[in-house]
């Protein structure tokens, strides 16, 4: 009988015992994660979803959270004022490409908050028309060194091996450092795995236009250098270059490979806020001079330096020719030749038409099928190429070399002439030489012709290069330079 009385008065105690330690398990700290833009602050909640604490790990959160209370409240609600504030502060910008990062110690385990953490951001800020990049990280030693998610990316892709010195790393944005993840093709599970984007344009080349490793190989031929960013916007490739500790941004035309603009950042302070205003990269006089040679290989007797362009004479087989070079792009923009040139001004220059053949093999270095039909206008030659059950029409200026235009019928069938396999078109020896000295203008002391490429080596001026050109395409797929000949 007392033992049942006992029984009966302890109850009350283990009952209120059992709720107090299940409140404790409830809204202890469970769920801790760092939200990085440029201000980087912890988060940390309870099983309840209620955030317990709220501390800025840098500076910039500092400044953001002056006057911030958390009360306790929703995760959902601490999340939106947080961004509310980042938008309200400048570091989340209306309309422009901006990146946030959510960073975890376990993100296996967290898996299902982390994502319940970007529906909440990336619903906020859709709704508020703003793109962004949200993504995860997954750091176990971040915690306990008290890095920001940024931080911790940076150690990681140094760990990684990245050519890139530590130094350079800490100096990128965080857009910056998944520009250069990206860049450098590395796996997906790495640094950053994306939760959701409408920034970065996912768009594959379309058929007709360049491949993302050819608009590589311009790029880099141009400016061999470390590859930070590379993105396909509508027809326009984007490539972002750090080369001789100078960025430069080069857009390049998706279906002719033509560098139409070269924009650098002579003056990079990693702000990356718009506090310095990009110039044109203008390509030096002695580019201009091979770019000009390459085109007509004869002996300039004249040159000019203008604001957008080089202008030269070049004398050849008896005819004098008129060169214009673009001074940002390195595109000839206008060739014209004397036919009758006695110095007295009494005939009018002719533009130099390429011939046929030549047009043809751009044509096939372009889409590398069989040319079914060809026709010569007064400004183009227009061909139809028959590639794996395709047509493509494709339109070269007959002045200048590019291709203007490519367009492609998916539902060709008017014939049958389409079913064999199209043979690759391989350049000549000689036209690959051509090429080469095209981009150095020196000595080839040592050539290799291998079943895919043409390898030159090539001295000029004291160095050695190296030029690998694709046997197929003509496009220059390896530049090295050795300062010490």
């Amino acid at each position: 009988m007392m033992k049942s009385r006992k029984m009966i008065l302890m109850l009350p105690l283990l009952t209120i015992a059992l709720v107090a330690g299940l409140f404790y398990y409830l809204t202890a700290p469970s769920f801790r994660m760092t939200m990085d833009v440029n201000p980087s602050i912890e988060v940390v909640t309870n099983r309840l979803e209620q955030v317990v604490e709220v501390r800025a790990l840098n500076e910039d959160a500092e400044k953001l959270l002056t006057g911030f209370t958390n009360d306790t409240r929703s995760l959902e609600a601490t999340v939106s004022e947080l961004v509310d504030l980042m938008i309200l502060g400048g570091f989340i910008d209306g309309g422009t490409d901006n990146v946030v990062m959510i960073s975890v110690r376990d993100l296996a385990a967290n898996e299902e908050k982390v994502l319940k953490v970007n529906e909440m951001i990336r619903a906020y800020l859709e709704n508020k028309q703003i793109e962004a990049t949200v993504l995860a990280g997954n750091f176990k030693d971040s915690v306990e060194q008290n890095l920001t998610g940024r931080e911790a990316a940076v150690g990681r892709l140094n760990e990684l091996g990245v050519s890139l010195g530590l130094a350079e790393l800490e100096n990128m944005t965080l857009k910056e450092l998944l520009e250069y993840y990206r860049a450098q093709d590395l796996d997906q599970e790495e640094i950053f795995q994306v939760l959701s984007s409408y920034t970065y344009n996912s768009d594959q080349p379309k058929e007709g236009m360049i491949s993302f490793e050819e608009a590589k190989s311009i790029a880099l031929g141009r400016y061999p250098g470390e590859l930070l960013k590379m993105e396909l916007d509508d027809e326009e490739y984007e490539m972002k270059v750090l080369y001789h500790g100078v960025k430069h941004e080069i857009e390049i035309h998706a279906f002719t490979g033509a560098v139409t603009e070269v924009e650098v950042d002579d003056d990079d302070d990693d702000d990356d806020r718009g506090t310095n205003t990009p110039q044109k990269s203008r390509i030096t006089l002695e580019e201009a001079r091979q770019i000009a040679l390459g085109r007509i290989n004869g002996t300039i007797v004249e040159e000019e330096r203008d604001d957008d362009s080089y202008d030269f004479d070049i004398r050849y087989d008896g005819k004098k020719y008129e060169i214009e070079v673009h001074a940002f792009t390195g595109v000839v923009k206008e060739v014209e030749v004397d036919d009758d040139d006695d110095d007295r001004g009494t005939s009018t220059p002719q533009k130099s038409r390429i011939t046929l053949e030549e047009a043809r093999r751009i044509a096939l270095g372009r889409i590398n099928g069989t040319i079914v039909e060809e026709e010569r206008d007064d400004d183009s030659y227009d061909f139809d190429i028959r590639y794996d059950g395709k047509k493509y029409e494709v339109e070269v200026h007959a002045f200048t070399g590019a291709v203007k235009e490519v367009e492609v019928d998916d539902n060709d069938d008017d014939d049958d002439r389409g079913t064999g396999t199209p043979q690759k078109s391989r350049i000549t020896l000689e036209e690959a030489r051509r090429i080469a000295l095209e981009r150095v203008n020196g000595t080839i002391v040592d050539e290799d012709t291998d079943e895919d490429s043409y390898d030159f080596e090539i001295h000029h001026e004291g160095k050695e290069y190296e030029i690998e050109i694709n046997a197929y395409t003509g496009l220059i797929t390896e530049f090295e330079v050795d300062e010490k000949d």
